[in-house]
């Protein structure tokens, strides 16, 4: 026969029992829950940046994303990358970054990437880029040896004279000037859209006041009515006529093609008598041709107004220059030091040129003051490249001394 329990051992224990279900129940909401949840919010946390490391690795970051990092694009060195970065559009942007394929973004950019150097390495992209800097040069005043395809006012008078002496021409007026620079108002690119990337337009007004054989005069005619005739490929290159009624090409050029020149366009033409002096013409011949054949030694006189087309410095081209010499400039300044404290040490500079090596160093000193002055000043870049040019030539001839004493 079972005993009975005592009454007040099952109220304690029932009171204890419930006390630690109370104090369960309290540690669970009060700890355990809060971080349980706070365990799920971080897995969801985890779950969403992986899934877009997944999809980044897919597809890549979206163009919002992109822009989102052009705080960082201004430390960029190359200014040209930097301000193609400021170009890049939505449409681009979707039709050229973002992976619409099923390989990840990686196959996908070392297939872009060789896409890219196959287009850089063809024949065809490199001609076009050549003829691109050959037909329509870029113009400043100022003289640099090393630009190669910039068109300076000494650089127009030599292209001028050189055409003159392929075609054996004898002009009225011997001077050769630029005697005019005018905005071709259809490309005149506004303050408020032009990007450090385009160039405004312009062309040099020119008359050709000419007297010479017909022949020379109808090749010269041919001349300036094809020249820079270009083609535009399905690749959107361009490409250049090859000339076979001149078939010679022009003077003190190395390129063989006489039509890959600088863009002339013909405003009038004045004859002070009829071209043709027969009273007949072979219908069945080319016009010119048959004035060549019939007429080839007779002399006359033409009066042609044309245009030289040239494009202004892009101004991102002007800041590297800027950039490239304040490099030069501390490097120099540094070799300088350097050159008196060895000096100091072991009299490598004569006496006699001390004074003279001084006085180049207060020069140095000075042109410091001046480039500075070149990072802040934008309002004419024709200018600031013109002193680029000035200050870059002083330089070489400080870095020539230094090398004497070296």
């Amino acid at each position: 026969m079972t005993e009975n329990k005592n009454p007040k051992f099952v109220i304690a224990w029932s009171v204890l029992t419930l006390t630690i279900m109370i104090m369960f129940a309290l540690i669970f909401l009060l700890y355990i829950y809060p971080n349980i949840e706070e365990i799920q919010n971080e897995k969801n946390e985890v779950k969403g940046i992986v899934d877009n490391y997944e999809n980044i690795k897919l597809k890549w970051i979206s163009y919002e994303d992109f822009r989102a990092q052009k705080l960082s694009w201004s430390k960029l060195k190359d200014l040209y990358l930097q301000n193609i970065l400021k170009e890049v559009d939505i449409n681009f942007y979707k039709n050229n970054f973002e992976n619409a394929w099923k390989e990840n973004f990686d196959t996908f950019m070392t297939n872009k990437q060789k896409e890219i150097n196959e287009k850089k390495n063809n024949p065809d992209f490199i001609n076009s880029l050549e003829l691109n800097k050959k037909i329509l040069p870029s113009y400043t005043e100022s003289y640099n040896q090393d630009d190669s395809w910039i068109m300076t006012d000494f650089k127009f008078i030599t292209y001028v004279e050189s055409i003159l002496h392929t075609f054996n021409l004898e002009p009225s007026d011997k001077g050769i000037w630029i005697w005019d620079l005018n905005l071709l108002p259809k490309y005149n690119i506004t303050s408020e859209t032009k990007s450090w990337l385009e160039s405004n337009i312009y062309y040099i007004p020119y008359t050709f006041n000419i007297t010479w054989l017909k022949k020379d005069v109808v090749d010269f005619i041919y001349f300036l009515e094809n020249v820079w005739s270009v083609t535009l490929l399905d690749n959107q290159w361009i490409k250049v006529g090859n000339d076979s009624f001149i078939n010679k090409s022009l003077d003190w050029f190395w390129w063989n093609n006489i039509l890959e020149n600088p863009i002339i366009d013909i405003q009038s033409i004045d004859f002070p008598k009829y071209f043709n002096s027969l009273s007949t013409v072979n219908n069945d011949s080319n016009f010119l041709e048959f004035l060549k054949k019939t007429q080839w030694n007779e002399k006359i006189s033409v009066m042609i107004d044309v245009r030289f087309y040239v494009k202004w410095l892009p101004e991102y081209k002007v800041k590297e220059s800027v950039m490239t010499l304040s490099s030069s400039y501390d490097s120099l300044l540094q070799d300088y030091t350097n050159l008196m404290t060895k000096n100091k040490q072991s009299w490598t500079i004569p006496s006699e040129d001390l004074v003279n090596v001084e006085k180049w160093l207060k020069y140095l000193q000075e042109l410091g003051d001046k480039i500075k002055e070149l990072k802040a000043d934008t309002w004419d870049i024709n200018i600031v490249y013109s002193k680029v040019i000035e200050y870059n030539k002083i330089l070489s001839i400080i870095e020539n001394i230094i090398k004497k004493y070296k």
